[in-house]
């Protein structure tokens, strides 16, 4: 099994943009706004902290664990949907909440788009980024040394289902790349729209319920991958398509409310 130019091609070009792409609207934010690197670097640790520590912990209570709660949630798709949505809502917007009063002292509108960046672009490169480099890598090694090579001492069972991820690797093509690209780029823009959100329930006066707000935005954003995870949406392109419409609207809302809270704050 070998790498096609294609495959090589579009694995090469999704981690690029995963990685080039937030760092690039970071500089361009920084340079157009003034906004220092605390923020992103804020919103960076809070996702991680959060989305990636504490989340991943309670999975493991929830999903992992041999528990009538496991079997409960992993066998009823509303539960799931529930469960995980929620989940990615409540983590995310409080570590979000949390990364605002930390930067109390330096609130500006501007630093919440900055958070935002930090926030959806810790998470594009992490959870897309980092995997099409592993994947790379993965596939090249495979390539050369073969299976076995790659992973001596596995017993035939355990071949069986590297060879199969490996060939599912080698399958990529650029249609699947760019639905992926699309997920992303829509994740970051609701990532930016919801720290405006929180940012404003904390320093607009009369504004606290955006808090909430934003926690049931984003876990109504999950609630149809959880679905199509379940296996009761199966249409991938349908759910790219929701997923950017609801992002598409997230913003509207989040442009009109950074439009308010910057008449409050001068240069903005």
């Amino acid at each position: 099994m070998t790498f096609t130019a294609m495959a090589l091609f579009s694995l090469l070009l999704e981690a690029f943009v995963c990685f080039a792409l937030p760092v690039g609207l970071m500089i361009f934010w920084r340079s157009k706004s003034g906004s220092g690197w605390k923020p992103v670097l804020v919103g960076a640790a809070m996702f991680f902290l959060f989305a990636m520590v504490l989340e991943q912990i309670l999975h493991t209570f929830v999903l992992v664990l041999d528990t009538p709660v496991k079997a409960f949630v992993t066998q009823h798709a509303v539960a799931y949907m529930l469960y995980g949505s929620f989940a990615a809502g409540i983590f995310e917007e409080t570590g979000r909440l949390l990364g605002f009063l930390l930067m109390k002292k330096d609130a500006h509108p501007r630093t919440a788009v900055a958070y935002g960046l930090g926030h959806g672009g810790m998470e594009m490169m992490l959870l897309v980024g980092v995997s099409a480099v592993s994947n790379v890598v993965l596939g090249v090694l495979v390539g050369k040394l073969g299976i076995e090579g790659v992973f001596p001492g596995y017993s035939a069972e355990q071949l069986a289902a590297v060879t199969e991820s490996v060939q599912a690797i080698f399958g990529v093509g650029i249609g699947d790349v760019l639905l992926a690209l699309l997920e992303r780029c829509s994740a970051l823009i609701v990532q930016v729209s919801l720290s405006v959100l929180v940012f404003a329930a904390l320093h607009q006066r009369g504004k606290w319920y955006y808090s909430p707000v934003a926690i049931v935005l984003h876990a109504v954003l999950d609630m149809p991958v959880a679905l199509y995870q379940f296996g009761v949406l199966t249409n991938l392109v349908l759910l790219e398509g929701l997923i950017l419409v609801l992002a598409l609207v997230y913003a509207a809302l989040a442009y009109r409310v950074y439009r308010g809270i910057g008449r409050a704050y001068s240069g903005v």
